[in-house]
């Protein structure tokens, strides 16, 4: 499973699931900090398809690993080709990592998973 987050409203859902407890909290305010400025310059109320991009946030490790290939298979992306990989908190059991990969100059995703 992986959830698709292009606005502030989406990631509050995200916060009241069950899950949520999982996620660190640098990992939630980073999700903030990319939708304020997505939603900042591309309107909070964009469609999933509008420019701008989105978050796509992977809850586990086997989830990202299932998922992600599916993902870039269906945009055509190169794997490898992303425009930077960082971690962004790291606990006993796991890191959460973030990678950007741009489509366009206007439009991107946003992976957010764990390993």
């Amino acid at each position: 499973m992986y959830y698709r987050i292009k606005n502030k409203f989406e990631l509050d859902f995200l916060k009241n699931i069950e899950t949520a407890n999982i996620i660190p909290s640098i990992v939630l305010d980073r999700m903030s900090d990319i939708l304020d400025i997505l939603d900042t310059n591309y309107g909070t109320t964009r469609a999933s398809n509008a420019m701008g991009g989105y978050i796509l946030f992977f809850p586990t490790k086997e989830d990202y690993l299932n998922i992600a290939p599916v993902i870039y298979e269906n945009y055509n992306i190169d794997s490898s080709l992303y425009e930077y990989d960082d971690e962004l908190a790291s606990t006993e059991n796991m890191s959460w990592k973030e990678k950007l990969y741009l489509l366009s100059s206007e439009d991107s995703l946003i992976f957010i998973y764990s390993e």
